[in-house]
Parts: structure tokens; sequence; C-alpha cells
């Protein structure tokens, strides 16, 4: 039986960017990225749930990284270090753009004291040229640190739920204080359903819904992917957009909705004949100002 249509998404405003940011960001959504560089000062991790089965971080350190002299995996066994040399990258680029951090770790991992969480958020803070997303699976240890915080406005806080046994990460996110909250259901390896629940946490009463929403389905070499059902897909897309919470649909993943294994690329991330491309709420807002910020900073650093 068809589904029902999706609606829409709003009208973008991307169009108020200066063109060369405007062009880098339509290209990297051509590819399905919602960011545009990255930093890794984090590196190495620990499988925590699910949705880590699959890692590619794991994956790569244990088949590539720990064998290639040179890298800072290797002998290793992927447990979780953190190089703040990597921090300066955010301080030292003067050219706004959306910045994924950390692409390869995770900024609250257990293994980092306090003293090495509040490092790395002084940095981003440091950096209010870019607008920059802090991923996370550890939400308790988000809100446990969280409010220690000095969150600027151009930081997006974001947990990633793999299935409905972890949405409590989004309630941790609240709970930390960020000024921009954002929420990743990638990979989606298990049914997410339209509940009460489902919608107080995107949108809780009396306050603003989440500033983002990223759905994906998982890629991987592994034999064991979890495909993600059209249907999921489908849900995730309709309530977020129903509660105003920007989306932006990343892929259908390495298998596609027929329950081919094709890759991530052929199965593409159209669906209904349009792809989900939204930035966050405030995002185009702050990447308006953004250059006007780094030329300042630019100025006092000489």
């Amino acid at each position: 039986m068809p589904y029902p249509p999706l609606p829409a998404a709003p009208p973008s405003d991307i169009h108020r960017l200066p063109h060369g940011l405007r062009t880098l960001i339509e290209a990297n959504h051509e590819k399905g990225l919602y960011w545009d560089d990255s930093i890794n000062p984090q590196k190495g991790c620990d499988p925590v749930s699910t949705g880590c089965t699959n890692c590619f971080m794991l994956d790569a350190v244990k088949k590539r990284y720990s064998k290639m002299p040179g890298s800072p995996y290797f002998g290793s066994d992927g447990s979780a270090m953190f190089f703040p040399k990597e921090l300066d990258k955010l301080r030292d680029d003067f050219d706004p753009k959306r910045y994924f951090s950390p692409i390869m770790g995770d900024p609250y991992h257990e293994d980092f004291n306090d003293e090495t969480v509040a490092l790395y958020h002084e940095a981003l803070r440091q950096a209010p040229y870019h607008w920059i997303y802090s991923f996370t699976k550890r939400s308790e240890r988000l809100a446990e640190v969280g409010r220690e915080i000095e969150w600027g406005p151009h930081i997006c806080s974001v947990v990633s739920v793999e299935n409905e046994d972890y949405l409590y990460r989004i309630a941790d996110q609240w709970e930390a204080g960020a000024l921009r909250n954002g929420v990743s259901f990638e990979p989606v390896v298990g049914e997410i359903r339209d509940t009460p629940e489902l919608r107080r946490l995107l949108s809780p009463p009396g306050g603003r819904p989440l500033d983002i929403m990223f759905i994906g389905g998982e890629s991987t070499k592994n034999d064991n992917i979890r495909p993600m059902r059209e249907a999921w897909a489908r849900t995730l897309i309709r309530v977020g957009l129903e509660l105003n919470v920007p989306v932006f649909f990343k892929q259908v993943g390495d298998v596609d909705f027929d329950g081919r294994r094709v890759g991530a690329k052929k199965a593409g991330r159209v669906i209904d004949g349009r792809t989900y491309d939204a930035l966050p709420r405030g995002c185009v807002d702050h990447l308006v100002r953004a250059p006007y910020i780094a030329e300042a900073a630019r100025r006092r650093s000489r």
C-alpha cells in the first residue's frame, strides 16, 4: 500500500548567506553532508549502545590505522585519546563554515576528566565565526557537566539516538543547558514510533522545539547491516516537520527501501521526489554575521 505523501519542508533562507559559503553548503548537501569541515580532538572510543556495532571509527582503527606507522592509532586498540592541538584548527580558520566535532570520538568519554571537557568547550566557544556541531552518545555525562559549560549560540549540541531505547538521551540533552540542540537519528536501526513521549522530547511543552533533526540509515562493509525501513524514516520526517523541527535527511543507507544492498550513494537521499536539507534554527542568522566576527578575530590575532 502506498504511503501518504510527506509534507514539503519550509522554504529555506540559505540565499541570505554569502555566495561562497552558500555554494560550499549546497555542494556538501548534494553529497548528503550537513557539515563543511571537521575537527578530531578526541580520537578513539568504546561501544556504548547498539548504534556503535558497526562504527566506522572502530573498524578503521582495527583494520587500518593501528597498522600504519605515524598514525596516532599505531598499535592502538582504539582507546580514547585527547589531542588538544587539533582544536587550533577552529581558531586558525577564519573562513566561516559548519564544523562537525569530533568525527572519530566522543567529547564526554569517561576517560576524559572534567578539565579536558572544559578545555574542549572553551576552544569551541572561542571560535564564534563558525557553526559547530558537538556530537555525543554519552548524554548522561553531558547532562552532568553541561550546566558548568559556557555555551555559545554557535555551538549546537547533538545527541545520537538509534532506536527507542535511547530516547532518554534527548531528555538528558535538555538538562545540559545548551543554547542550540539537535538529535541525530543515525543510524536508525529500529523503529521509533510517533508517540506522545517522542513529541514531548522533540518539542517540550512551553519551550521551543529542537533546532535540528538528522536522519539516516546505516552504512557499513560488515555483513550485519541493519536496514532502515522506509516507514521509520517517514515517521521521523513527518513528526519533525509537524513540530517545527528542521529536518535533514542524510541518507537511506547501504540498503535501499526495497531491501537491496546497493550502497549509500545509489540508495540516495530522495524521498517522495525531494530531499530534506534544512539548516538548524539560527544557523543562517549566525553565518550571515560570521564573516564580520571572523574579520575582527583575524585583526586581533595579528
